[in-house]
């Protein structure tokens, strides 16, 4: 079996739209990412997975863009969110195995120091925002 190279025309291209701090790629980004666990009850993993194919974005791109969401929130509605949301079993839940950039993880592990709850908490959030706004309408 032999192995060939794949070859790309032009580098990865990313750009950040300032004011909304959303992220838009046309090729699959090279930055370096991480893998992470999400658990998240059916319905919403669902709708996570329709968002990521609808958005054609890479894991990656597609958490910042969620994260990028949920900091756009005011700081009380935020705590309200985030703070009343109790730690839930995984029982029933669905598993995804995604990647992000290590400073995504950062700013939502920063979320999660600030707003007193888990890692998980922020992502699950974030991730049902985001599906929200890419669903068809």
């Amino acid at each position: 079996m032999t192995r060939r190279a794949l070859k790309v025309d032009d580098p990865t291209t990313l750009s950040a739209n300032v004011a909304t701090g959303r992220v838009k790629t046309t090729k699959t980004s090279s930055k370096k990412t991480v893998p992470h666990l999400v658990w998240l009850d059916q319905e919403t993993k669902e709708m996570v997975e329709v968002s990521l194919e609808l958005t054609k974005l890479s894991w990656a791109n597609w958490v910042t863009n969620a994260v990028a969401r949920l900091k756009r929130e005011s700081h009380e509605e935020l705590q309200s969110l985030l703070q009343s949301n109790s730690r839930e079993s995984r029982v029933g839940k669905g598993r995804l195995t995604i990647r992000l950039f290590p400073e995504t993880l950062q700013q939502v592990k920063e979320l999660a120091d600030l707003y007193g709850c888990p890692v998980q908490t922020i992502l699950a959030n974030a991730f049902f925002m985001e599906a929200l706004a890419a669903e068809p309408s």
